[in-house]
């Protein structure tokens, strides 16, 4: 049986799929009988033993008197003396050796442990949600054979903990720090969503002769319908200013720009603050409303 298909949203603890019991159910029923077994073996060696003793009784003649000259002769009497054959220190005992003892109890220990062992088993026959996520994969089908040690049946991912890996210049990530906020723009939404740079890894990585460093970057708030694997596009805010002079940033050309005055093209110098990827301030050099030629 499964119940689940790929996409889809689960609960921990919900039922992804159960494995045929049969064969689990009979050696739960197997094991309970060895353990009734054994613990009835254990009830009769602590059983007390009661010590039976042969008892007898035997006669004993006692002699009479002189007879007298006045009196007739009587004839002797007999009385009955109990006589027991028993053994020494024959006070009974409890039933069985101190090994049979333990031997019993022994036996009642594996036969428990025996019964856990199938039970864990039994119970193993139904798949559920260790955690709250989606389904990622589904290895099987009903009705085929799954064998231990395989890569995953059914393959969940933790939505809530989902983060952006990115990948910045070593020129940007020096302005980076963790905390500092982001916009994630994905492909299937069309407002950014926004998160924080949450790691940045030490190590870089060699494409030619650009080196990259990894960024996680993590969601302020998981948007519903996220994708695992899907592409993402991430802008980190190092630095902002407002209310300031700015130009495309690509009209900078080594501390220059070129404005159009009287039509005629000039380039002045100017004096650079922020620079982003789309504007760059200026701080002097050109006014608010020239041309700038790119």
């Amino acid at each position: 049986e499964l119940d689940v298909k790929v996409g889809d949203a689960v609960t921990a603890g919900q039922i992804l799929a159960r494995i045929d019991s049969t064969a689990a159910q009979d050696s739960v029923n197997a094991a309970q009988q060895q353990v009734t077994a054994a613990q009835n073996n254990l009830t009769k060696a602590q059983a007390p033993t009661v010590t039976t003793c042969a008892v007898s009784l035997l006669l004993h003649e006692t002699p009479s008197p002189s007879p007298s000259p006045s009196a007739s002769p009587s004839p002797a009497a007999a009385s009955p003396r109990p006589s027991a054959k028993c053994p020494i220190g024959g006070t009974g005992n409890r039933g069985g050796t101190v090994d049979s003892l333990a031997s019993a109890q022994q036996q009642l220990n594996n036969a428990q442990l025996a019964l856990r062992q199938a039970q864990q088993r039994l119970a193993g026959t139904v798949l559920s949600a260790p955690i709250a996520g989606r389904v990622i994969s589904v290895a099987g089908t009903v009705g085929s054979q799954e064998r231990p040690g395989g890569t995953g049946f059914v393959v969940l991912g933790d939505v809530a903990d989902t983060e952006v890996q990115a990948q910045f210049s070593e020129a940007d990530v020096a302005h980076l720090a963790v905390g500092q906020p982001a916009t994630i723009t994905l492909p299937n939404r069309t407002e950014p969503v926004a998160g924080k740079v949450a790691q940045i890894s030490p190590a870089g990585t060699t494409s030619g002769r650009l080196v990259r460093y990894g960024v996680l970057v993590a969601f302020d708030a998981v948007p519903d319908g996220l994708l695992f694997g899907q592409s993402a596009d991430v802008a980190v805010t190092t630095a902002q200013a407002t209310g300031v002079l700015c130009v495309p940033s690509s009209a900078v050309t080594g501390g220059t720009v070129t404005v159009r005055a009287g039509g005629r093209d000039q380039r002045r110098s100017v004096s650079v603050g922020l620079r982003g990827d789309r504007y760059t301030e200026i701080k002097a050099g050109i006014s608010e409303g020239e041309q700038v030629v790119l």
